[in-house]
């Protein structure tokens, strides 16, 4: 029996050929009947599992990567990698940057080192991931892959009154 998933690639998208409940993304898998090429990427690098072309060949890890990336796909891969190593459930969230620990409530949003990132787009992350009841932090990436975390909430200072 083998011990490894089994994904096949077509026309873009990633068909699951077979995937072992003992393997924690598979678990996934079977309750939402897809998965996301983050997952497959993680399965690829610990040797979990193997991917097909369209010609039934086997594709390596950078391969998978060049067809299924976007511009945050190496930094938020990195911080998958980490939080895994970390024993931690995680799953991609709804945007590149973004994973999502659900029974701790938690959004992870990946940013790189040295990159700047307007005060907006922050806030209204922020904002968004509180209203849904979640915890929020921020994971940055340097140029070696080190991964650093820290915890973002929102303050609200009272307003200063002058006296005259």
């Amino acid at each position: 029996m083998e011990r490894r998933a089994v994904f096949r690639v077509r026309n873009c998208s990633i068909e699951i050929v077979s995937c072992p409940e003992t393997i924690y993304e598979c678990r996934v898998v079977k309750e939402r009947g897809r998965i996301h090429p983050l997952q497959v990427a993680y399965l690829l690098h610990t040797s979990n599992a193997i991917v097909l072309d369209e010609n039934d060949r086997e594709m390596s890890l950078h391969e998978f990567v060049s067809r299924f990336s976007n511009p945050s796909f190496w930094i938020t891969f990195s911080t998958y990698v980490d939080l895994r190593k970390r024993g931690r459930r995680v799953e991609p969230g709804l945007l590149d940057n973004e994973l999502v620990i659900e029974d701790r409530k938690l959004k992870i949003y990946v940013f790189e080192e040295c990159v700047p990132i307007h005060i907006e787009k922050l806030m209204q992350l922020v904002d968004t991931s509180i209203r849904q009841g979640y915890k929020v932090v921020i994971a940055v990436v340097d140029m070696h892959g080190d991964v650093t975390y820290y915890e973002v909430d929102k303050m609200r200072f009272p307003t200063i009154e002058r006296r005259v």
